[in-house]
């Protein structure tokens, strides 16, 4: 008995000594698969890490990032309340391994700044704030540590880019947080990245900085060569991928070139993904946009199926203008009142679309 609870101990103590960040083919795969939606295979893998690597702390990190996909595409209370209970446990288990890895550090930030994106969907941004502080500073500590790692570029860029977007009337709260940044660093950084993955450096995480790019140049600033440039890159991933043909369409449509939006969206198939309903409202504005009275059907489905905020007031609105043309005098009505009970989100109200209910 003393013998076998000896071998049972050291076996135990053992599991924990090999505790460390590996970079596994499960974990690389896995994150490819997350970032095309394909979260139940990207699951499968996940798992198949922990049985087989269970002590291997960065697959805490894909895993924050598949709760983060839910919860950021379907905008649902029951997926984002879920990533943040998880985020905090994962980032207490990270803090137990005791080695020194520039994942370490890194897997804590990016994390962090998953948990905030979700809640400033949520309106929660004091708090989201406070969570790109702490990212902020382990992201800086971390390229002091390894300043060679290729991933701060990612990390690090989208920081100092999401601080150089906030309004010149606040900048004295960056200052004293500590916390300096521009959209131009942080982008020239991303680029930076994206070139690194196109030499084979971390080539899975090309999608995820290609839609932080997207997200700078369509939503934070304009520039016409740097869109078009990263319209092409995007194009090349659209077919396979939901989140790059969002990318793609949101180009292009801010572009005005509907015809090449509509293309690529038009092949659009959620039947072997996790469902993605915003690419539903996309492609009914691009319809509705060339008068297509059909596009009332995406509309549609987007307010049937979408449970989350963004753009529900939106898409009632365009169904209540189709209605109107198409001399539904009922149906107008229903969409309007249907319009006025739609619970708008702040990030929807920042949105240059035009929201307001007539």
């Amino acid at each position: 008995m003393k013998k076998w609870l000896c071998g049972f101990l050291f076996s135990f103590s053992a599991l924990f000594a090999k505790a460390g960040f590996d970079y596994s083919p499960n974990l690389r795969k896995s994150f490819q698969l997350i970032l095309k939606l394909r979260l139940d295979n990207a699951k499968l893998l996940l798992d198949k890490e922990n049985t087989e690597h269970p002590s291997n702390s960065l697959t805490l990190l894909y895993a924050n990032y598949y709760d983060f996909i839910k919860a950021f595409i379907t905008e649902e209370k029951v997926y984002a309340d879920s990533l943040r209970l998880n985020t905090e446990r994962r980032l207490r288990m990270i803090d137990l391994d005791k080695e020194s890895s520039p994942f370490q550090l890194l897997s804590k930030a990016d994390m962090l700044i998953q948990t905030a994106m979700i809640k400033a969907k949520f309106g929660e941004n004091v708090s989201a704030a406070l969570d790109i502080h702490r990212a902020y500073k382990y992201a800086e500590r971390n390229f002091i540590l390894y300043p060679s790692f290729p991933l701060n570029k990612k990390t690090l860029g989208l920081l100092h880019a999401m601080v150089g977007a906030i309004p010149h009337e606040y900048r004295w709260l960056i200052s004293i947080a500590g916390m300096d940044g521009t959209i131009t660093q942080g982008s020239n950084e991303l680029f930076r990245m994206l070139g690194e993955t196109d030499r084979g450096i971390f080539p899975e995480y090309k999608e995820e900085v290609l839609f932080y790019l997207v997200q700078i140049y369509s939503s934070i600033t304009s520039n016409d060569s740097i869109t078009a440039l990263l319209a092409d890159s995007v194009k090349k991933h659209a077919a396979s991928s939901p989140l790059m043909m969002y990318c793609y369409t949101n180009l292009n449509y801010k572009a005005g070139k509907n015809e090449d939006a509509l293309e690529i969206i038009n092949t659009f198939d959620d039947g072997e993904t996790f469902p993605f309903y915003f690419l539903h409202y996309k492609k009914a504005q691009l319809r509705l946009r060339k008068l297509d009275l059909d596009a009332e059907s995406d509309f549609q489905f987007y307010v049937t199926h979408f449970k989350g905020m963004n753009y529900v007031k939106s898409a009632f609105q365009k169904l209540a203008w189709i209605a109107l043309i198409r001399n539904n005098q009922k149906g107008y009505d229903e969409s309007i009142r249907n319009c006025l009970r739609s619970e708008e989100h702040t990030s929807e109200l920042q949105s240059h679309s035009d929201l307001v209910c007539r």
